[in-house]
């Protein structure tokens, strides 16, 4: 396993010798404060928002250039207590139990699991307008 570590000696990436690989970019405000990180691995690009007080906002999981899901923590002004999780498939957005969030910051289980979760979500709602559409024209084509 070789790491690679940037100018400013934070982590920037990991090659181990069964091929696996992770690449991070950082992008800062002009006082140095880190809002942005995005970690791109053969698993797809994982790309974290942080607020001010450098806890993480939002984070996104994508597959090529399509966002397969996003996960919004909502915050308190006062104490950045995560007050609200919600996860946003593409065709639908989840509300997340707030007292698995702990659970989700320290694990990357949920990477996987989410990714299936909005997968077959998606697939629920593209059939389901499938079906849609065909009675649509089905009742059209009855009234011609």
């Amino acid at each position: 396993m070789t790491n690679r570590y940037d100018d400013k000696n934070r982590f920037a990436g990991q090659k181990v010798s069964t091929g696996e690989f992770a690449s991070v970019k950082y992008t800062t405000v002009a006082s140095g404060d880190i809002r942005e990180v995005g970690i791109h691995s053969q698993d797809g690009l994982e790309h974290f928002y942080f607020n001010d007080a450098g806890y993480t906002v939002r984070e996104d999981f994508s597959r090529g250039k399509v966002t397969a899901w996003s996960l919004r923590r909502v915050r308190d002004a006062k104490t950045d207590a995560v007050l609200d999780v919600r996860l946003q498939c593409r065709t639908a957005e989840i509300q997340v139990p707030v007292k698995l969030d702990g659970f989700l910051e320290k694990s990357q289980l949920y990477i996987p699991y989410f990714s299936r979760y909005c997968d077959r979500i998606d697939g629920k709602h593209k059939s389901e307008a499938k079906t849609v559409s065909s009675s649509l024209e089905a009742g059209r084509a009855g009234t011609e």
